[in-house]
């Protein structure tokens, strides 16, 4: 983000990502402190300079003009109006739906559910709405949310927000998200991965644990397939994360199955130990199991790093013998593995 000066006054733009491409072109800008007026019955009202800049239109350190500027009301009613007409510029009305939420929640709650819920409405402007809704946890916008789920068809990007605000708002709504976790896009079906993980959905765990097995993770012969592979790896974490946290028993027994199979992919292995690890479902009484993985030479090196890594966190006398004989393997990753974990 570039510097900007208004005469000797530095300005702190805020950005909002409205897609997985790039950043909106304005940036918002409040001038502190509030201006404090007197109205002609004597009611005493604060207002605020609000500021919008093009990006990309000044050098770091130049004085940059700015592309428009508007004098607000900071009450209640004037924002709501603000927010609610058409007739005002959109990134106007994102300043005053975020003032709003961010002081009085209470009395924004319906209009977020109407701009995250309707059709036609600015993208930057719904993002704001289902962004607030996930922030403050907004619980009455959960119905109007799973209705914007069910509707046929729907953009990627409003998917996802959706399911990320849900997944804040907590409740019964695993239901509704369970089904992208099978979506033909990556970015929903990433979302709703973390959602059902974040939402301890049981019956989420299975649909998981499959996905995680029959992933296929290809060793890399050019950048192109680096790319792949690691872009595969990560969303196999976030798999292994997800069923992890979500805890139960069936999850647990089933990332250390995964784990153990020598004829599994060694990505996935790789990817179940994490989220064990991460989530610390990995105690003292499990080193045996992974000290025997670590002395195994035939299983595979990216395998026995993370094995390392989950012995070293246990630190248990055991454990920190595994790693020191490891400093000895024939494989030297493993071996610099182990010497870096000893330090």
């Amino acid at each position: 983000m570039r510097q900007r000066k208004m005469g000797q006054r530095f300005l702190f733009p805020l950005q909002v990502e409205v897609d997985g491409k790039g950043l909106i072109p304005d940036a918002i800008v409040i001038l502190p402190p509030p201006i404090r007026t007197t109205d002609a019955k004597g009611a005493s009202q604060s207002t605020q300079n609000v500021f919008r800049f093009d990006e990309g239109t000044a050098k770091a350190g130049e004085v940059q003009m700015a592309s428009e500027a508007k004098t607000v009301e900071i009450v209640a009613q004037q924002l709501r109006g603000l927010i609610t007409s058409e007739k005002e510029p959109t990134w106007l009305r994102v300043f005053a739906l975020n003032w709003l939420t961010g002081t009085r929640l209470e009395q924004s709650t319906d209009i977020l559910i109407k701009l995250a819920g309707g059709e036609g409405v600015p993208g930057i402007l719904r993002y704001a709405a289902i962004g607030n809704i996930e922030s403050g946890k907004v619980k009455d916008a959960g119905p109007t949310q799973v209705k914007v789920l069910q509707r046929k068809p729907i953009e990627a990007r409003i998917t996802m927000w959706t399911i990320d605000a849900l997944a804040a708002i907590g409740g019964n709504f695993a239901a509704a998200i369970r089904p992208f976790l099978n979506d033909t896009n990556s970015g929903v079906v990433s979302a709703a991965v973390r959602a059902v993980g974040r939402m301890k959905d049981a019956e989420s765990v299975w649909i998981l644990l499959t996905k995680l097995t029959d992933m296929k993770i290809k060793e890399a012969s050019s950048f192109a397939e680096l790319m792949a592979s690691l872009r595969s790896q990560f969303d196999a974490n976030s798999l292994g994360e997800a069923i992890a946290t979500i805890g139960t028993s069936d999850a647990i027994s089933g990332l250390w199955t995964l784990m153990q199979n020598q004829k599994g992919e060694s990505g996935t292995r790789v990817a179940a130990l994490k989220g064990l690890s991460k989530s610390g479902k990995i105690r003292t009484g499990d080193a045996p199991t992974l000290v025997s993985l670590l002395t195994d030479e035939a299983v595979a090196a990216n395998v026995r790093i993370e094995v390392i890594s989950a012995l070293k966190n246990i630190g248990s006398p055991e454990a920190l013998s595994a790693i020191r004989s490891a400093t000895n393997s024939k494989n030297k990753d493993v071996q610099q593995k182990a010497e870096q974990a000893l330090k």
